[in-house]
C-alpha cells in the first residue's frame, strides 16, 4: 500500500495522469478478462476520476502467428464519460473495478460491432462475410 500511496501522492503533486490496462493482459477470445485491482486502489487513493477508453476488437484482421496487423482493418476508438472516485474508500475497490468492466464491456460490443460493419462495408462484403456483387 506504501506503493499505492506514493503513486497517488505524486500523481496529484505533479498533476500526472495514468494510463493502465486493468485486464492485465488482452483476452484472445474477445471481451475482456476480470480486471486488476491495482489502478482502482491508486485512483481511489488518490480521489481521481477514471477515465475508460475502450477499442474495438481487432481479431479480423490480425495475425495472431505471424504476429502483425494486415493492412486492411479500422478500430473504433471511444471514450467513455469520467466515473468519479470522489468520497470512495479502498474497501469500495471491488465494485468500481466491476461496475468499470460492465460498462467497459457494454461498449466494447457496441465499437467491435461498429468497427466489424465498417471492416465488412469497405471490403465489400455481405453481414455473413462474403462479397457482394
Amino acid at each position: 500500500m506504501a506503493s499505492v500511496d506514493y503513486c497517488a501522492s505524486e500523481m496529484k503533486n505533479r498533476n500526472l495522469k495514468l494510463w493502465v490496462f486493468p485486464e492485465g493482459t488482452r483476452n484472445r477470445e474477445g471481451g475482456f478478462i476480470p480486471f486488476k485491482k491495482g489502478a482502482f486502489n491508486i485512483a481511489v487513493r488518490a480521489q481521481i476520476p477514471i477515465i475508460p477508453v475502450v477499442f474495438s476488437d481487432y481479431r479480423d484482421f490480425y495475425s495472431k502467428p505471424g504476429r502483425y496487423f494486415k493492412n486492411d482493418g479500422e478500430v473504433v476508438i471511444r471514450v467513455l464519460d469520467a466515473i468519479p472516485t470522489k468520497g470512495l474508500t479502498l474497501d469500495d475497490v471491488s465494485e468500481l473495478s466491476d461496475m468499470c468492466r460492465d460498462v467497459m464491456l457494454a461498449a466494447y460490443k457496441e465499437v467491435t460491432l461498429e468497427a466489424q460493419q465498417r471492416n465488412a462495408t469497405r471490403r465489400g462484403e455481405t453481414k455473413d462475410g462474403k462479397k457482394s456483387e
